[in-house]
């Protein structure tokens, strides 16, 4: 509910006539009676030199969006004293009444009312809704400034943006070799996803822009409809289509945004899509080079299974050699001659292969297994078979 309690602040005699300074709720009303002749612009600069130290007493006074000036005749003479643009009068549900275009709208409004045009209490309800409609006024079109020039400044940033992808997608990127090309794709998504990220919260702002203008918008009507009824559009056709105007602007805005945000996250699959190739291009390389080092390693393993297997052998034959003159010279001739050939040759070559064997498992293992347990009590049997034989025993 609006405060409608009036507050007598200040009361002046002027030579010219009567001021009286009121607050009313949240508003600040100057109300002047003007006594003798004198030219409107003089009036107010008497007015503002006048009232300046006690609305400097007024709380909050540099909130305020604008200033509000009512003038107030039996007739519309007053209007001719004053350097305006054009004047525009207008039917309201309380009489007839002028909005006074002036150079410097945007602080300073100028009403002009008749009173002998006017029925019944119909200054008394102009008087105490125009303030609260200028007021929503003044707000819509602080709001319509801010907001339009925000939009422009993005609209700019976003064409930079616009710009920049066109640039990338239409460059053809060169480089010494895939692997520095790739790097520069890379950087190229990076710096896509942040203008992506820029992007995105412009076009929350201009949203936000959008819905800001069309509640105010909304507040403006509703504070019209108390003054004009059902001919809020009529009366008011020029500033509401000026007001839709801004909004759609600020559409048209969000939209072109969408549509870049769209681009660049086309450009970043786009992109995307090329490093990926390259990768691919890249594993292709790599496994065929990992083949061509794996055909390598098993040639090579061939080759050491080859020199293994050859020095096995000769191994074999120097330990049967070796091992069957020691046995001959360390036994009795004559026994030894007694031992078929056959045998000592078998005694001599099981030897010859369990110790190559033995020697391979200490290689490999480096602890006591099973197989190299069973490789040396081979050794130490044959060993022990061959004293035997030298013996004389058996033979």
């Amino acid at each position: 509910m609006l405060n409608t309690v009036s507050v007598l602040i200040e009361q002046y005699q002027i030579s010219w006539g009567e001021c009286s300074i009121i607050s009313c709720g949240s508003f600040l009303i100057l109300e002047v009676v003007q006594e003798s002749v004198i030219s409107i612009e003089k009036a107010l600069d008497d007015l503002e030199t006048l009232i300046r130290l006690p609305i400097i007493k007024i709380d909050n006074l540099q909130a305020g969006f604008g200033e509000t000036v009512v003038l107030v005749s039996n007739t519309w003479e007053p209007i001719g004293e004053m350097v305006f643009q054009e004047d525009i009068e207008t039917n309201s549900l309380f009489g007839p009444f002028k909005f006074i275009k002036t150079a410097n709208d945007e602080q300073r409004h100028v009403y002009a009312f008749n009173t002998a045009l006017q029925t019944g209490d119909g200054f008394k309800g102009l008087q105490k809704l125009i303030p609260h409609f200028d007021r929503r006024i003044f707000i819509h079109n602080s709001k319509m400034r801010y907001i339009r020039q925000r939009t422009n400044l993005i609209t700019t940033e976003a064409d930079k943006i616009g710009l920049m992808v066109s640039n990338i997608l239409q460059n053809r990127f060169r480089a010494n070799n895939e692997q520095l090309l790739t790097e520069i794709l890379e950087t190229e998504i990076e710096q896509l996803s942040l203008n992506y990220g820029v992007l995105a919260s412009y076009f929350r702002l201009l949203r936000e822009g959008q819905g800001i203008l069309d509640s105010s918008l909304l507040r403006v009507i509703g504070e019209a409809r108390k003054i004009f009824g059902k001919k809020v559009e009529t009366n008011l056709q020029e500033y509401l289509t000026l007001c839709r105007k801004a909004a759609k602007e600020v559409q048209q805005a969000s939209e072109q945004v969408n549509l870049i945000m769209n681009e660049v996250k086309a450009a970043i699959e786009v992109i995307q899509t090329q490093v990926n190739l390259l990768r691919s291009k890249e594993s292709v390389e790599l496994q065929r080079q990992f083949k061509m080092v794996m055909d390598q390693n098993v040639a090579l393993q061939q080759k050491s299974l080859t020199l293994q297997v050859a020095a096995g052998f000769v191994e074999f034959i120097v330990i049967a050699y070796y091992s069957f003159s020691l046995w001959k010279n360390l036994s009795n001739a004559e026994i030894f001659h007694r031992v078929p050939g056959l045998l000592t040759l078998l005694v001599a070559s099981l030897f010859a292969g369990v110790s190559v064997l033995c020697t391979h498992l200490l290689a490999h293992e480096r602890r006591l297994t099973k197989k190299l347990a069973l490789a040396i009590f081979s050794i130490l049997t044959l060993l022990a078979l061959m004293a035997i034989l030298s013996s004389g025993l058996i033979f």
